[in-house]
């Protein structure tokens, strides 16, 4: 753990502490993943004071591997293609989210794993349990 001379963590953290897990306000939680990948989960939220880390000593046993997506979540997407939303959908039964790619417009609401359950239109037309090419050919042609 580097800590910058000018973060308002400085008094609470030591060198040489690891992140064990981070906790995100919207219940995503990880642990056991790389730097780049805490620092991406960290600055998804980076708008929010309601991020945890949880420290440990190197030393001592650390998390395994593990991402923890929150039960469900309602996510307000922008006038766009599967592409331009930077989104990788795959599932022949159900639409799921493969990955956001950084730059994304929906980088740190949308993340990898979440299941597609419904796509909402402003006009009020709803589409349930679509499979990624209908979902993509929707999302495509509004």
């Amino acid at each position: 753990t580097r800590i910058q001379a000018d973060s308002p963590l400085k008094k609470e953290l030591r060198v040489g502490m690891v992140v064990d897990a981070v906790t995100l306000p919207d219940g995503y939680k990880i642990s056991g993943h790389t730097a780049m990948e805490i620092n991406d989960a960290l600055n998804s939220a980076a708008d929010s004071a309601d991020r945890t880390l949880i420290l440990k000593s190197p030393s001592s046993t650390l998390s395994p591997r593990s991402g923890v997506l929150p039960s469900g979540k309602r996510v307000s997407i922008p006038t766009g293609t599967v592409d331009e939303l930077g989104l990788k959908i795959t599932g022949t039964s159900i639409a799921k989210i493969d990955y956001v790619m950084a730059g994304s417009p929906l980088e740190g609401d949308a993340r990898g794993g979440y299941a597609i359950e419904a796509l909402i239109h402003p006009e009020g037309h709803v589409f349930t349990g679509l499979p990624s090419a209908q979902l993509k050919n929707c999302l495509n042609r509004t």
